[in-house]
Formats: structure tokens, sequence, C-alpha cells
């Protein structure tokens, strides 16, 4: 795992395994890190983990969990987690991740998953049982993780407190850290609010503190609409909105780890390091 302090201000992008052959080549003035999504290695062996092992003997690896159901009132998957952590033993991250969501919930006493990442409900209820989650993680790997703001298409039900309030106070009961994806709030003030894009991101960067912010994730959405929502996709380079954005938070306060986020669509390898380059000029001269 690289120093911690060569990490303030990296610029990383996500791996994927277009791009394998590319990565173990890359030059360390292009990208500083990468990030890999956490089931897509939960197998012990295979060409994944040969490519992974030379990757990361080079570079830093951060590990993002889509699957885990931090949100779950029913609880963390005892089996899920025991694959995390020996994959976060195998690798050692400088940072592991894992979206503010749930994808199980018990119905008629049976568990049923969705498959997908729904929101939480900004209450006492739901607080308790987030923490309880988080501190379990935390206990089994030994460390810290991030939780991650999500985009959604259904406003959750029983709030009674501000979605920045709820991730403030995770943060400070927990010891957990923020990875702010820029892109979700972009998708999520088009989707649900009144004011542009932009505005509504910087208003609710204002509410976080911002030492909880550990990550950065810059994407872009195609802007396709289903059923008259905006689906974050991350199907195109980042777009201007959330550049707009990032250069306020390079302004404003130290900035954390960056990760150019491209998950469907997949661009040439030049493509994102093209992306990754913008953000690092960006960190040295951002635009007013």
């Amino acid at each position: 795992m690289a120093d911690d302090d060569s990490m303030i201000s990296a610029v990383g992008i996500g791996l994927k395994s277009q791009h394998f052959d590319a990565a173990i080549q890359a030059s360390k003035q292009d990208i500083d890190f990468f990030e890999v999504h956490a089931e897509n290695y939960f197998n012990q062996g295979g060409l994944n983990h040969a490519m992974l092992e030379q990757i990361s003997a080079r570079f830093a690896l951060t590990i993002h969990g889509t699957g885990l159901g931090l949100g779950n009132m029913c609880g963390i998957e005892a089996e899920h987690l025991s694959r995390l952590n020996q994959l976060v033993q195998r690798y050692n991250p400088m940072l592991v991740s894992e979206h503010l969501s749930f994808n199980q919930a018990m119905l008629n006493g049976q568990k049923f998953h969705a498959g997908d990442l729904l929101p939480v409900s900004w209450n006492e209820a739901s607080f308790f049982a987030i923490s309880d989650n988080i501190l379990k993680v935390q206990d089994c790997l030994g460390r810290q993780i991030l939780i991650e703001n999500i985009s959604y298409y259904h406003v959750p039900g029983n709030n009674t407190m501000l979605e920045t309030d709820f991730l403030n106070m995770l943060c400070r009961q927990t010891g957990c850290g923020l990875l702010v994806d820029l892109n979700n709030l972009v998708v999520n003030a088009k989707n649900f609010s009144s004011e542009p894009p932009v505005e509504y991101a910087l208003q609710w960067l204002k509410q976080i503190n911002p030492q909880y912010i550990q990550q950065y994730h810059l994407a872009g959405s195609s802007n396709h609409e289903v059923d008259g929502f905006i689906i974050d996709d991350h199907a195109v380079a980042v777009t201007s909105d959330v550049w707009q954005i990032y250069d306020a938070v390079v302004r404003d306060t130290s900035t954390a780890p960056v990760l150019i986020e491209w998950d469907t669509e997949i661009p040439t390898w030049q493509v994102l390091i093209a992306q990754a380059a913008q953000a690092k000029q960006r960190l040295v001269q951002p635009l007013c």
C-alpha cells in the first residue's frame, strides 16, 4: 500500500479487464492508483487475480464494494463479509469503500435479495442498524471503510433528517469516512430537485463535514431516461456539471484521492488516461 501522504490529491481510474495489459505497462506519471470492484475478485484464483497481482506490485489499489448491503435491516451476510475480508487482507488497499444502500429485506419470514442498490431511510431506526453494520465490517477488516452516497430513483420514506446530517452522524458515530460521488449528486438533483444540479451539489457539500471526505468519484451519465428518471449509467465522460463541482471542491477544500469512474460503454485506455490527466490538471490549476 502506498504511503498515505503520497495519496493526497492522487488520481486513479477504475480497472477493467479490457485494460489489464495497458494497466500492467502504465506509467506512474499517468495514474496514481486503480480501483477494483470487490465482488469481481471474490474467487481465489484465475486470470483476474494473476493480472491484479502484477498491477498491485506497481500501483496502489482501492477496493470498492457493490453488494455488502450496509443498509440491510436484517444485517450483513457473513459469507460476503468473509470474502471481502480475504480480498482486503490479500491486497492491503489504501482505501475500502461500499455504497450506503440496502439490497436485502425480510418479507413474510423469508429473506429477499433485490439485486440493486436501494436507498435507505434517513431516520433513527435506520441510523442504528447501519451503524451496527458499519462497525461490524470495520471490526472484521480491522480498518476504516468509506461509505458512498448513491443515486436513487425513489425518495426513501419515513425520513426524519437530511441525508447530509445522516452521513455526518454515521461518520461521527462509527469512525467511517465518506466517498462522495459527485455525479450521483447531479443525477439526484436532475431527478428530484428544482435547483440547478451544480447549485444543489455545492449546497449539499457545504452541509458535509469536510474532514469526513476521504475520496471522490467523478463520472458522467448519458441523460438516458427510464420512466422519466435520468439513469446513472456511467456510460460517458465526466460531464461539465461534475467538472464544475470538482473545481469548486479543489478551490475550497483539501483534496482527497479522486477516481474517474466509467462502468458501461467502456472507452479506450487512452480516453480514460486523458480523463485522469484532466483531473490532475485541475488539481494544479482549477478553473474559475
